[in-house]
């Protein structure tokens, strides 16, 4: 059921048997998860149906360290939608699952290691293949290759292997699910709804409720038996931090590590690759669109294949994941490539003196995983925002190790390219071309992230090492868990939502066992229609 929360009465008390903060990815997931096992669920929204300039103001906050967004600079709201849906409203729709070694214990990546193993998440990840509307659950490239759908991409070896990429037709969550969510009589869908604080019981061991206001100074509580936080990356911190009343270092916070570890993907085009192959050849790197049969289910889902490095390469050179296309061909006397890279028509001319002749030139993009540095943190200030709640300053950090994998990463594939006869990279990395980084450099190259907010309340079976343990509970509060990238204990070289999508469906089934369901009463003929923003779900027991 749809509740305005304009509507409300000030002071109203809004209840179920979990309440879901944030109407994303993973918040639409667990959700709709949740109502189907019979569970009634608060699922509070900040925003509406549609973008609101107000509302999306609350993202506003201060960057310090690095540029998030160094191209533009458009500064930590832009990134992130406030409405019905969340981020998927700009989402892609590129998927695939982290490889096993991205939740092993790395020693030459300081943080690293998840408390649960791919293995724990394989059944949800097929699962989340549906949610997303993705064809099968199959990554591999000699699967797609089986079935006629992508071809050898041009640098696959046992030492550079492919994965298939994934790009649903339907990423955004807010118009797959809004009738599903509205429709359900589990479910209380409440827009325009801002939680700005977590209320502990008076043994401060568990919360209470939730303060939750409008921005036209309606205020009301949520009651329920567990509460989730799926706010993303920035957001869940911030309520966290600030819910300091009763713990003044914050709800979860006992170690300092609320906030901490932010990670982001770097994505750079590294430099112009001088080809022996003609443009067809990258076909394989180029998302293509294709209808696939899904038990029956016709779906347009788009495949691409990345380059990876091998894991024992991985290992041995001690370099983070990475996932490396190449992309946007030109022909070598194109006119328009000078201005991409200056001087690429010289060195065309220098390697046809040497033999070899060029055919395609193109630009060679990595996207690399950086190590959880505690350095790297979202903290409060002082300004605050419409609802009084302290904004947000991310210090966003690479270390000297991050910016030497990428390099040597590149280094790799050059060499890659040369010794099979098929190319020459010039890496264009202002600054790193002739020496290593030193750890006081700058991010002097041009960079783009992939707007995915990840680790700031980690996952870890020990309180000391995270703030919520492997099921997703906060370590010191007995009914808060959290939802969302934030939980990653590492970044991989993936885009996160799947595996948003897997870990919340892991998290639906078992708050289904923990957690008492509610038998749904049907309100009586006189009862207020369901969009009236009166709450007509059975209070739980003890709320």
């Amino acid at each position: 059921m749809l509740v305005d929360a304009h509507d409300l009465e000030h002071g109203t008390t809004l209840t179920a048997d979990v309440c879901v903060i944030g109407a994303g990815a993973a918040g639409i997931t667990l959700a709709r998860a949740l109502a189907s096992s019979n569970h009634t669920v608060l699922l509070l929204e900040s925003g509406g149906f549609d973008l609101d300039d107000k509302t999306q103001a609350l993202y506003k906050g201060k960057t310090v360290g690095l540029p998030i967004d160094p191209v533009v600079h458009l500064g930590l709201d832009a990134p992130r939608l406030r409405y019905f849906g969340g981020t998927t409203n700009h989402w892609s729709g590129f998927c695939r699952p982290f490889p096993a070694l991205d939740f092993e214990r790395r020693a030459y990546v300081p943080n690293s290691g998840w408390p649960i193993a791919r293995s724990d998440l394989d059944s949800y990840y097929a699962g989340a293949q549906d949610v997303c509307n993705l064809g099968p659950y199959d990554y591999s490239l000699a699967f797609w290759q089986g079935q006629g759908l992508i071809d050898q991409p041009l640098l696959e070896a046992p030492t550079t292997p492919h994965t298939v990429v994934q790009l649903t037709n339907h990423p955004v969550f807010g118009e797959v699910y809004r009738a599903e969510i509205v429709d359900s009589p589990n479910i209380q869908l409440v827009l325009w709804a801002n939680a700005t604080r977590l209320a502990l019981s008076d043994d401060g061991n568990a919360i209470h409720s939730i303060d939750v206001k409008t921005l036209t100074g309606t205020a009301f509580t949520a009651a329920a038996s567990v509460y989730v936080l799926a706010t993303g990356g920035l957001e869940v911190p911030r309520l966290l931090l600030a819910s300091n009343d009763r713990r003044p270092a914050g709800i979860g916070n006992e170690h300092d590590l609320v906030g901490r570890h932010f990670m982001e993907h770097v994505n750079i085009a590294a430099g112009p690759a001088a080809l022996s192959v003609e443009s067809g050849a990258l076909a394989p790197y180029v998302p293509t669109l294709h209808t696939l049969d899904v038990n029956g289910t016709s779906r347009d889902v788009s495949l691409q294949a990345v380059l990876l490095l091998a894991p024992d390469i991985l290992r041995q050179q001690e370099l983070r994941a990475c996932e490396v296309t190449l992309e946007y061909p030109f022909a070598p006397d194109d006119k328009r490539l000078e201005g991409v890279y200056p001087g690429t028509r010289h060195g065309v001319e220098l390697l046809a003196a040497q033999g070899f002749v060029t055919k395609t030139v193109v630009t060679a993009r990595v996207l690399c995983e950086q190590e959880p540095n505690p350095a790297s943190r979202v903290t409060l200030v002082r300004a605050r925002d419409a609802l009084g709640m302290p904004r947000i300053q991310l210090d966003w950090r690479l270390t000297h190790d991050d910016r030497l994998s990428l390099l040597r990463t590149m280094h790799k594939l050059g060499v890659e390219l040369g010794a099979r006869g098929l190319g020459r990279l010039r890496l264009d990395i202002s600054g790193y071309t002739n020496d290593d980084p030193q750890p006081g450099d700058d991010l002097d190259f041009a960079v783009n992230t992939g707007s995915h907010h990840i680790g700031t309340a980690r996952m870890s079976a020990d309180p000391r090492h995270g703030v919520v343990d492997p099921n997703l509970k906060v370590h010191s509060v007995a009914n808060l868990y959290v939802a969302g990238s934030a939980v990653f204990p590492t970044c991989g070289a993936n885009p996160p939502t799947l595996t948003i999508v897997a870990l919340a469906l892991r998290l639906a089934e078992h708050l289904a066992t923990v957690v008492p369901g509610t038998t749904v009463v049907t309100p009586p003929p006189d009862a207020p229609a369901a969009d009236s923003g009166v709450a007509t779900t059975k209070p739980v027991d003890g709320a």
